[in-house]
């Protein structure tokens, strides 16, 4: 799988402009916009357009066919919600746009995933749910299961593209 960059410049109000102080957790995300048009790639573009003037941001975005990467590994993103998150963590959000689809988006971020893991000299314990951060029931279609996946077998599957040695991108 390929990792297409759509990196935010600098000087946005969504970028916070520091490194991360260590990489220590990958913290996996549902987007919530359920729009027909709200896949990895206008995700991408939205930070570069300063993310509607807020502070939010995140590293990767995923879906079914791509996954778009907006900040180096290393820079410090706004996703958790919780200052010790956002300074240690990389986040990867997984698009929601398409039930039909979701299964497919979630399969890609567990290579992804997988790939950051063995990049970073990770383990499968730093992979974390925003929810661990602020409490927000979010990735909330991954902690019901309601799209056909639950937590569980989420990283089970991240676990297998470990095994596997999934490729470093």
């Amino acid at each position: 799988m390929k990792i297409e960059k759509m990196l935010c410049p600098a000087g946005l109000k969504n970028n916070p402009n520091r490194a991360l102080r260590e990489i220590t957790f990958i913290t996996v995300h549902c987007t919530g916009n359920y729009r027909a048009t709200a896949g990895a790639y206008n995700h991408a573009k939205f930070q570069v357009g300063g993310s509607g003037g807020t502070t939010t941001s995140w590293h990767y975005s995923v879906d079914a066919v791509s996954i778009w990467q907006s900040f180096e590994d290393s820079r410090e993103c706004w996703h958790t919600g919780n200052a010790i998150g956002n300074s240690k963590s990389i986040g990867v959000e997984i698009c929601v746009n398409d039930k039909d689809t979701f299964l497919s988006s979630c399969n890609r971020a567990a290579w992804l995933v997988a790939s950051l893991i063995r990049r970073h000299n990770m383990n499968i314990d730093c992979v974390v749910q925003h929810n661990h951060w602020s409490g927000k029931n979010c990735p909330s279609e991954l902690r019901s299961g309601v799209w056909g996946i639950d937590w569980r077998e989420f990283i089970d599957l991240v676990k297998k593209y470990i095994e596997i040695s999934a490729p470093i991108a």
